[in-house]
């Protein structure tokens, strides 16, 4: 799963702020579970996807993570800045909306095996992070003690949760840490003091060992990747200004694939013996909040933001090579893109919506 942002640009979002899941439907710790208003869906740039609203009006959609559950039905964890809150939608024929803490912020989410949310976010007072799950009713606990983190989170068979997650200090001295939960919340040291974090994802094997990628700033800002067998393992994907907006998959045989940010490019690396990349679109300045995902076969789907034309977009990988389309591009749209794959293969996205700053939500026929 990915996640998502540079602590400068949560910091000013957070500034703005004046700061800054289930077939019985979760509801919220102290609000009632809501039906949204009724969701706007048209035609999206290719006659292929089809687009909506899931909430608007404030600024809500921020950090957007989205999940599918075994019956295909999107669920999504993001954040409504005008209000503070983290909140929670889900779909079972029409979009319920709740709030699961009335002092949320930044944000990852994965599903459980029975399709049930966990979130890992930002509470601003007293600024920690803690874990909300559903059982019978939102319940949320400290992880840790951090200020402006940038979270990934994934859920393992046992319904385990484990987050990577940056702990930001000052002066270049942020720490990447892991946590996982078992029994007790174990948290351990990934990279320390040397920038780290600002972009990570984390993904884990089929006996639920952790592999995350992550930006390193200092001092080359390079594209990272460590993995765990008792104690922690790093090396370099590629130097020189890499990595932001990193999303990390896992194929059938634990091979490690990426997608990513790197001078103005959306880049795709992945390992066998060695790490490959190339280029999936270098047309502008494309690449930001990628989010990738493998199909059946293996093959990458990302889904992420053109900034310089402020538009979604979707790429894939077939026997001619990169494909590309255009989701959505009425308006500034496409941050904090999330991709997700249904059983059969189609892609749903959630992002926000920067013109009208609402959440949004976007599927692909076939």
């Amino acid at each position: 799963m990915r996640a998502p942002i540079q602590a400068s640009l949560l910091a000013v979002l957070l500034a703005l702020s004046a700061l800054a899941c289930g077939r019985q439907s979760p509801g919220a710790t102290g609000a009632a579970s809501t039906a949204a208003e009724p969701s706007t869906a048209g035609a999206a740039d290719s006659p292929l996807w089809t687009t909506e609203v899931v909430e608007r009006g404030g600024d809500v959609g921020l950090y957007a993570g989205l999940g599918l559950d075994g019956q295909g039905r999107p669920h999504i964890a993001y954040y409504d800045q005008l209000n503070n809150r983290l909140k929670y939608a889900h779909f079972d024929g029409g979009w319920h909306l709740e709030t699961v803490d009335d002092h949320g912020g930044a944000l990852a989410m994965a599903l459980d095996g029975t399709g049930r949310p966990q979130i890992a976010y930002s509470k601003l007072t007293p600024g920690e992070m803690d874990l909300a799950r559903w059982q019978a009713g939102w319940k949320s606990a400290k992880v840790d003690a951090v200020s402006f983190p940038s979270y990934a989170m994934a859920v393992d068979g046992a319904g385990r949760p484990h987050v990577a997650y940056r702990d930001f200090r000052e002066s270049c001295s942020d720490d990447l840490k892991y946590a996982v939960f078992d029994h007790a919340w174990q948290i351990t040291m990934v990279d320390a003091k040397t920038c780290s974090g600002q972009s990570v994802s984390i993904a884990l094997t089929k006996d639920g060992k952790p592999r995350i990628a992550y930006n390193r700033d200092y001092p080359l800002g390079d594209l990272n990747y460590a993995w765990f067998d008792g104690a922690w393992h790093t090396e370099k994907v590629e130097a020189g200004n890499a990595g932001r907006y990193c999303s990390l998959a896992l194929d059938a045989q634990g091979h490690p694939h990426l997608s990513y940010y790197a001078a103005g490019k959306l880049k795709y690396a992945s390992k066998d013996t060695a790490w490959h990349s190339e280029v999936v679109d270098g047309q502008g300045n494309v690449g930001f909040y990628s989010s990738l995902v493998l199909d059946a076969q293996g093959r990458p789907r990302i889904g992420y933001w053109d900034v310089a034309k402020g538009r979604l977009k979707y790429a894939y990988q077939d026997g001619g090579g990169w494909q590309q389309e255009v989701v959505d591009s009425k308006g500034k749209v496409g941050l904090y893109s999330s991709l997700a794959l249904d059983a059969a293969g189609r892609p749903h996205i959630a992002y926000y919506d920067g013109t009208t700053r609402s959440l949004k939500y976007a599927r692909r026929q076939s």
